[in-house]
């Protein structure tokens, strides 16, 4: 196995930012992370864009229907 004995370890930190579009009911989110504390890897920065989008969503249930009322 490669990874036997791995005594790797890594830390980030940063932002996280997500924006709603309703429009397409989508949501886009940007991640920026530095590394920190990194042994045995190589030190680098992540960026990372994701979008979430809603294919379906469920439906509101009716509303009870109000008639008169029939009790005195």
């Amino acid at each position: 196995m490669v990874l036997r004995g791995a005594r790797d370890r890594a830390y980030g930190f940063g932002p996280n930012v997500a924006v709603m579009i309703k429009t397409i009911q989508s949501q886009l989110q940007f991640r920026y992370e530095w590394d920190m504390g990194v042994r045995s890897r190589p030190q680098g920065n992540v960026f990372v864009v994701g979008l979430n989008v809603t294919l379906q969503r469920p439906q509101q249930p009716a509303a009870p229907l109000r008639g008169p009322s029939t009790l005195r």
